[in-house]
């Protein structure tokens, strides 16, 4: 690892009360999964799987947007998704879902993220 970047994997893992078939249905939409952060101002699809976002945020009492650009590949049983921000920053994620066994109505939602910043 270079000492000009540091590197961080985080995953979250839970049991969701939902069907595999309607989350499935809705995290292959990545319009409308972009659509449901905290932090969302808008989104426009540039094509072939990439869009460019813009996010509002708050940073020491200041209002500013924030642009990145992300692709997003569907697998599956669920998508990878690859992000460019500013400051070098890189996040490639991968989300997936698992039936849970004797529980129709329940699937286990897996999500890993690595997130790569200049120090």
């Amino acid at each position: 690892m270079s000492v000009f970047f540091s590197t961080r994997e985080f995953t979250v893992e839970r049991k969701l009360a939902v069907s595999y078939d309607t989350l499935l249905g809705y995290i292959c939409k990545p319009e409308q999964v972009i659509s449901s952060g905290p932090l969302f101002s808008s989104v426009a699809a540039e094509g072939d799987g990439w869009y460019t976002v813009e996010e509002n945020l708050t940073i020491l009492g200041f209002e500013t947007k924030s642009k990145f650009c992300c692709h997003f590949d569907a697998t599956a049983n669920g998508y990878k998704v690859q992000v460019y921000a500013d400051l070098a920053t890189r996040l490639n994620g991968h989300l997936r879902l698992t039936t849970v066994e004797g529980d129709p109505n329940s699937v286990l939602f897996q999500e890993t993220v690595v997130v790569r910043v200049r120090d």
